[in-house]
């Protein structure tokens, strides 16, 4: 029963295999600023609310980014895997930049950019996912995805 929806065919379906790696390795940095932003905020000298004021920006951005990227993505204007990796490369631009945000204004320039950034990531991936497996191994390619991607989101932030 749990093999059957369980799809361990999909673990030799290179294209699939690269989409795993690629969500995974994002999911490893994915989380550090949810773990580690305020702290640094904090370390820098801001008080508590202000610190977690900038983690309730990139909340509400990250709300705005995946419903603005779902609409984008269904324009079509792009190919999926193009504008996936228009966002993780704007993501990983923003996680860069959290060392140099020494000002508040800063901080929150990079909390809503990364809050929306981020956010734009999901929709484009769960949208990517039928493209690669077809609609008919679409359920355990989300298992699956979402089982192995875990790890990396696991991993993320005790090591940063």
């Amino acid at each position: 029963m749990i093999f059957d929806l369980l799809d361990l065919t999909l673990l030799q379906h290179w294209p699939f295999l690269t989409l795993v790696l690629s969500i995974t390795l994002i999911n490893t940095g994915y989380f550090v600023p949810y773990v580690h932003f305020v702290a640094h905020a904090r370390s820098i000298g801001f008080d508590e609310y202000e610190a977690a004021f900038l983690m309730s920006v990139a909340g509400v951005m990250d709300l705005i980014g995946r419903l603005l990227s779902g609409w984008f993505s269904d324009l079509r204007r792009m190919r999926l895997v193009h504008i996936l990796m228009l966002w993780t490369s704007l993501t990983g631009v923003s996680l860069i930049a959290i060392p140099f945000g020494r000002t508040y204004s800063a901080l929150m320039t990079i909390s809503v950019a990364y809050g929306f950034c981020a956010g734009a990531l999901t929709p484009v991936v769960f949208s990517l996912l039928p493209e690669i497996v077809g609609i008919g191994r679409i359920y355990g390619a989300l298992g699956l995805l979402q089982m192995l991607e875990s790890v990396g989101g696991l991993l993320g932030a005790p090591i940063s």
